[in-house]
């Protein structure tokens, strides 16, 4: 009976730690945002995408600053105008995004269907391919699985991975 307690009092005092570490983290983040840092590029250009992988976006970007991923947002003093989202250190690489939705195609294509006629990264993923853009990559033709949900018989299965196959060979190739 003590090793229980003694076990459940370690894994209360392992997650407080935990804690209070994470805590430091984001007060230390929070700092820096808030002090030198104004302005994050990233914080308000992905605003549609799950609260975890957000945060994950905060803490790169927070500690890429002036350390491999960007250097500023591009402007100068003398002409703060233009130039914007020109600050990157990762010019030369490219990226492709691949992403899974239950909505059919259709549903980005016709008119009067929810996107409302806006492809997945014009629409919904625009905010993460100017984030990349913003530090200096290339974008890649992405690919969108479609309908995974009510349409994920054994027969579209087969369909998306020959589909899926064919665009990374297609892809690469092109490289």
């Amino acid at each position: 009976m003590d090793n229980r307690i003694s076990f459940k009092k370690q894994r209360l005092r392992n997650k407080n730690i935990a804690h209070r570490r994470s805590n430091r983290f984001t007060r230390r983040s929070r700092k820096i945002r808030l002090g030198r840092f104004n302005y994050l590029p990233h914080t308000s250009l992905v605003v549609s995408i799950a609260k975890p992988f957000q945060k994950y976006i905060d803490d790169v970007f927070t500690q890429g600053h002036n350390n491999g991923i960007y250097k500023s947002d591009g402007r100068s003093r003398v002409n703060p105008d233009i130039n914007y989202g020109t600050g990157g250190l990762l010019h030369g690489r490219k990226y492709m995004l691949t992403t899974s939705w239950n909505a059919p195609a259709t549903a980005f294509t016709l008119p009067g269907e929810f996107f409302e006629e806006t492809s997945v990264d014009d629409g919904v993923m625009f905010g993460f391919h100017k984030m990349n853009k913003f530090t200096g990559m290339e974008r890649l033709n992405g690919f969108h699985f479609h309908d995974v949900e009510k349409g994920a018989t054994p027969e579209n299965i087969v369909i998306f991975k020959e589909n899926y196959t064919k665009h990374l060979e297609q892809t690469f190739k092109n490289l």
